[in-house]
């Protein structure tokens, strides 16, 4: 009786359905919120069988075959629409005494509004998937790679290749704090912003002054800030300037000396009247390196929680730095995944490397 009290009080609780069968599949019993969502009261199908409430005489049909495996001693998940709802299943067998079949127990979870969620997530990633760059941009002289992997099912993070007057190429990384919609939403903005921007002006602390601006319009209980590097590359003088918003940048050397390409103003949304200035520009040699990253590189940790690491980040594109942009950055992630097993990242990875060949 106790058990039975502490079942009707947990099918009170969450958006279930308890059902009993006997051998016939006629219903014993029939309780728990979910029946809401059916239109159905406590124990109304008691009586009726499978086959009139599902109407149906197919034996074949998923519902009976299920209940069927039960009879036979099976405990049966499976996923279920019935009646524009999703459920989540499980059937077993209902034992009299521990050993002889006489029934079937099932419960279904109503998991409509937990798909619907799932099926926008999804949607959102897709969106913001399709946002990134299909491929790398081709400039003689140059081996440009980048990648995006999302720990969610949307991130924060993301990267771009853009055209700028001049002929010269913005390359930009971000990363706005936080995850799920909000984060993406502000992702998407703030990509907007930058790239209709970047198409009229080539000053780099103009355009971030911008953007601040406009991400600082949003209410204070949305505001998410942004870190940012956007480098201007010049193909043509092989020259590099950049505006670095809280996010740093690396320049490696052909001799692997690293020179840090430091910050040159707050993130995005923290500040309205922030400055953002530029540096460079700087002069690039065959063999050089240039490394952008989110902190998830680095903030990755292994289930010892030992972290990543700036300087493993470092060694490990050193280790492979005679290889192509887009091999040096999968070499990176499969170490970073190899040293969180057998956990994984638990934020967004992203990274560009832009490599200078010595046929330019």
């Amino acid at each position: 009786m106790q058990d039975d009290a502490e079942l009707e009080i947990l099918t009170q609780q969450i958006p279930a359905i308890l059902w009993t069968t006997d051998n016939e599949l006629r219903f014993t019993s029939c309780r728990g919120t979910g029946l809401l969502g059916l239109n159905l009261q406590p124990n109304e199908l008691a009586g009726q069988s499978l086959y009139q409430y599902f109407q149906t005489e197919d034996e074949d049909a998923e519902v009976i075959q299920n209940h069927r495996r039960a009879l036979r001693g099976e405990s049966v998940s499976y996923q279920a629409d019935w009646m524009d709802r999703k459920y989540r299943v499980q059937i077993s067998p209902l034992r009299h005494g521990g050993h002889q079949t006489v029934g079937t127990v099932g419960i279904a979870l109503d998991i409509t509004s937990t798909k619907r969620l799932e099926d926008e997530f999804n949607a959102a990633r897709r969106i913001q998937e399709g946002l990134l760059p299909r491929h790398a941009p081709t400039i003689p002289g140059f081996d440009i790679a980048g990648v995006c992997h999302p720990t969610a099912a949307t991130g924060g993070d993301f990267y771009d290749f853009v055209s700028i007057p001049g002929d010269t190429l913005g390359i930009v990384i971000g990363d706005v704090c936080g995850h799920g919609f909000a984060s993406a939403l502000v992702t998407m903005e703030t990509r907007r912003l930058l790239r209709a921007l970047l198409h009229w002006s080539s000053d780099l602390g103009e355009i971030l002054s911008a953007v601040n601006q406009a991400l600082n319009e949003h209410p204070e209980s949305s505001r998410k800030f942004v870190t940012l590097f956007l480098a201007s590359l010049d193909p043509r003088t092989r020259s590099l300037t950049y505006s670095a918003a809280g996010h740093e940048a690396y320049l490696f050397d052909a001799d692997d000396m690293i020179k840090t390409l430091e910050n040159t103003a707050l993130p995005l949304g923290i500040r309205e009247d922030e400055e953002f200035s530029t540096g460079g520009p700087i002069e690039l040699a065959a063999g050089d390196i240039m490394l952008l990253f989110t902190d998830g590189f680095v903030e990755a940790h292994d289930p010892a929680f030992n972290i990543f690491g700036k300087r493993r980040l470092l060694e490990a594109v050193q280790a492979h730095r005679d290889r192509p942009a887009a091999e040096i950055v999968a070499a990176v992630m499969q170490e970073v995944q190899k040293f969180c097993r057998p956990g994984v990242p638990q934020d967004d990875l992203t990274m560009v490397v832009l490599k200078v060949n010595a046929d330019g």
